[in-house]
């Protein structure tokens, strides 16, 4: 059985910061901290800034993009113009580098910083920009630097831009029809299990479903902070102890009568008791 914890942990997106070139640029001067860009940016000569996102499918609208970052790097910046371009067919990092289309600021999830980024020789470590302009580290979470630097081994090749957490939610009405108690904080994965058991039923045609949760990230962000690969050999390391007390915790739950696997995201449709998934969840739940 796993350690009773309470049910929380880390998702990190991080910007990636490059100082590559531009679409109007040679594609030569990826990664190499272009001086004719760092000077322009001083003199307050135009430029065009290349933005892509990697993450986040709601920036696959241009608009949103805009409205919740490109529109405020130009109301600061007004000389700066800001080109995007959204991860998609033909558009992913080999179909940028091959197109000499190198971005200057990537927005990416942290877990991809050595398969993604490193992999395609577009890392860059801010640690000598982060001097120069004499940035104040201390105000980002100490917690999360350290992840970022553990992604990049050792070296900083980015700086948080977003982060969320894994959140439980509930429905209260489920809850109130069974009569049973709602989740608390601070409550352990055998309490969840016991919730599980009482509110996953069948009634007048309705198949009540006790919990749903994130599986990928469930595994992927796991509270033992649990590897999939072997720190010293390449191999896999999931066949271990604590990863088997792990499976067997997210098993039992789906050996619940009524609560069988599923595909998660019917929250909002009202038969789901109880759903592990992130906090941006919750903007579509509400």
């Amino acid at each position: 059985m796993v350690n009773k914890k309470a049910i929380t942990s880390l998702l990190l997106v991080t910007a990636v910061m490059m100082s590559g070139c531009s679409t109007q640029e040679s594609s030569s001067a990826k990664s190499s901290g272009d001086p004719g860009k760092t000077e322009a940016a001083a003199a307050n000569t135009p430029f065009t800034l290349l933005f892509y996102t990697a993450q986040n499918g709601n920036y696959a609208n241009e608009d949103n993009f805009s409205k919740e970052i490109g529109d405020f790097i130009t109301a600061k910046f007004p000389h700066i113009k800001v080109e995007h371009i959204h991860k998609g067919k033909g558009q992913d990092y080999p179909d940028l580098i091959a197109a000499g289309t190198i971005p200057d600021i990537i927005l990416e999830s942290s877990t991809n910083v050595k398969p993604r980024i490193m992999a395609n020789d577009l890392h860059y470590d801010l640690s000598e920009l982060i001097k120069k302009h004499n940035f104040d580290l201390n105000r980002i979470d100490s917690t999360v630097l350290q992840v970022l630097k553990n992604w990049g081994d050792g070296k900083l090749y980015g700086l948080p831009f977003m982060g969320s957490n894994l959140i439980l939610g509930y429905n209260k009405d489920i809850f109130d029809k069974f009569g049973v108690p709602y989740p608390k904080d601070g409550i352990t994965w055998d309490e969840v299990y016991d919730l599980v058991r009482k509110v996953s039923r069948a009634e007048n045609g309705v198949n009540y479903v006790g919990l749903r949760y994130n599986s990928p990230l469930v595994f992927k962000y796991n509270q033992r902070s649990l590897g999939f690969m072997s720190e010293k050999e390449d191999k896999a390391a999931v066949n271990t102890d604590a990863w088997k007390d792990l499976f067997a915790n997210f098993k039992r739950i789906y050996d619940v009568p009524n609560n069988e696997i599923s595909i998660p995201g019917e929250f909002a449709g009202g038969t789901e008791a109880m759903d592990l998934n992130v906090t941006e969840k919750l903007i579509t739940w509400s």
